[in-house]
């Protein structure tokens, strides 16, 4: 049977953090194990919504990075500092934290 692409998509992310796929364990658990200390929760395709904002406001990150790890932290109006969301490129992460 044909992978799901999905399936591809969590196994390649979980393989570059030095983990597996965790597979059908149930939903309240990550989607790759032995990637310590990171708990990794894959989204691909509809379930990940990278609208044009989110995108144009990643590249200004990147593009205004002066070779530090570009990062980009949201926080829509109303939410606490402390719930705001960081973000990085999988690719900048990946060469700053995990070796690659």
């Amino acid at each position: 049977m044909p992978d799901k692409s999905w399936k591809a998509f969590e196994r390649r992310v979980c393989k570059r953090f030095g983990g597996k796929r965790s597979g059908p364990l149930g939903k309240d658990c990550p989607d790759c194990i032995d990637t310590d200390p990171f708990d990794v929760e894959c989204k691909f395709g509809a379930a990940a919504p990278i609208n044009k904002t989110l995108q144009e406001n990643m590249a200004q990150c990147v593009r205004n990075s002066t070779g530090g790890l570009p990062t980009l932290v949201m926080k829509p109006r109303g939410w606490k500092d402390d719930d705001a969301w960081v973000c990085f490129r999988l690719k900048d992460f990946e060469e700053y934290y995990l070796g690659g």
